[in-house]
């Protein structure tokens, strides 16, 4: 396992990247520097549904919620939970 210091220092530097990369590139850059550990956190169902009303695609809101393109999916489709 890496030394906490060198992960911190590469996300930084990722972090500092970003902007200068290509988009599909920065997506999964995104998504995991938005990662954590443990068991995976619940979806908020009704951002989800106000973001993808608004225009938002489904990739772009799996990016600002930290999630995977299926998890949105799902949470769009389950309207009665």
């Amino acid at each position: 396992m890496p030394d906490a210091s060198i992960l911190t220092r590469a996300e930084a530097l990722l972090r500092e990247l970003l902007p200068t990369m290509p988009t599909t590139i920065r997506t999964r850059a995104e998504l995991f520097l938005s990662r954590q550990g443990g068991r995976p956190r619940k979806v908020d169902r009704e951002l989800c549904r106000r973001l993808r009303a608004e225009g938002v695609s489904v990739a772009e809101i799996a990016i600002r919620i930290g999630c995977d393109q299926s998890t949105v999916f799902r949470a769009l489709k389950n309207k009665e939970e």
